[in-house]
């Protein structure tokens, strides 16, 4: 948007112009063919499958939100995905030395020499993120809790909460953030339908077929990308292995 009296562009949705204080001169309303068009600029995930289930990448300014039940691999592929690019992992569920074995288990010495990892117990605490880092992971969302908010970690109020910080911090910022949700006893992901509005991404982790240490990936919305679709995912010696997506239709 543009504020007709000093010719600024302005981000704000008020009606005051920050720059020249002056009401009522923001220029809100555009025709479409007026509009400037603009490509998305996504970041490959350095995974050609899950670039393809994404629509093409990882969209800078946006939150993932990925759930699953429990040993579905929700954590195993945050960290993956994590250790390809420059990125923090939030750790609010487990200890930062119980996910640093994991990663040894999983991957090279050679991988994640760009990954950092830290101990947070609500979203606000995430504000620091350095300036070189372009991912962020956040494990998990049920687990925070912000004195700013009345309620339990876990409930509707601190998951809206924490959802609506980490939205502002990718917005301001650019970063690509990456949550990690619980789901209900019906294998439905946790949390209000405000949640769910709020993200841009939602990506469910269910588990394979039993007896093997296998996943599938689904993209149930996607703001910047196709119809919904899904990849197989297996975990082996050598870490996760990716296959072709397969469309929902």
């Amino acid at each position: 948007m543009k504020c007709s009296a000093c010719s600024r562009e302005v981000a704000t949705k008020e009606a005051q112009c920050p720059f020249c204080r002056r009401w009522g001169t923001i220029a809100r309303w555009h025709k479409v063919a007026d509009l400037e068009r603009t490509a998305i600029a996504r970041v490959s995930s350095s995974i050609e499958p899950l670039d393809r289930l994404l629509g093409g990448g990882w969209v800078p300014g946006c939150v993932y939100r990925i759930a699953g039940p429990p040993g579905s691999g929700k954590s195993t592929l945050a960290l993956d995905v994590a250790a390809r690019l420059p990125s923090i992992y939030a750790a609010a569920e487990e200890s930062a030395s119980a996910i640093r074995m994991r990663f040894d288990r999983l991957f090279s010495e050679e991988r994640g020499g760009e990954l950092m990892i830290g101990e947070v117990s609500a979203a606000e605490e995430i504000a620091d993120v350095p300036s070189e880092i372009r991912f962020v992971v956040v494990d998990s969302l049920h687990r925070l809790r912000s004195p700013a908010v009345a309620g339990a970690a876990g409930s509707n109020t601190q998951l809206v909460h924490a959802v609506e910080v980490l939205v502002g911090l990718a917005r301001k910022r650019g970063l690509i953030v990456l949550a990690v949700s619980h789901v209900n006893r019906d294998g439905d992901a946790s949390g209000t339908t405000g949640v769910d509005h709020d993200v841009d991404v939602l990506l469910e982790m269910a588990r394979g077929v039993e007896g093997e240490a296998s996943a599938r990936l689904r993209v149930v919305k996607n703001r910047h990308g196709p119809a919904p679709a899904s990849i197989p995912i297996r975990i082996d010696a050598a870490g996760l292995i990716y296959g072709d997506e397969e469309s929902a239709a």
